[in-house]
């Protein structure tokens, strides 16, 4: 039996997540964590309800964690990740996890 193996840049994925950071030492947990969720708020253009679902947790634990992360409640228009048209707020809180 062949194991697959699954990476963060497959089809659903449009960027990897970088284990790394820039001097070359491994991320946080929480770093990498706040990166998947607003990962997940942008491919579910803005749907909490579903990208809770998809990420295995409860909705209110998912507002828990974007509080905790400061990461805006996205509005219901946001485009999803790969157009132009992303979320402003998530877009920039995205930014800045990806500065640390």
């Amino acid at each position: 039996m062949e194991t697959q193996m699954i990476t963060l840049d497959d089809k659903m994925f449009d960027r990897r997540l970088q284990l790394l950071d820039r001097d070359g030492n491994v991320r946080s947990l929480g770093d990498m964590e706040k990166e998947i969720i607003i990962c997940a708020l942008e491919h579910y253009r803005g749907r909490v309800s579903e990208a809770a679902r998809r990420l295995k947790m409860s909705r209110s634990t998912l507002y828990r964690k974007m509080e905790a992360f400061k990461i805006n409640e996205p509005s219901a228009t946001a485009a999803p990740a790969n157009n132009a048209g992303s979320s402003q707020a998530i877009s920039s809180s995205h930014e800045t996890a990806l500065a640390r």
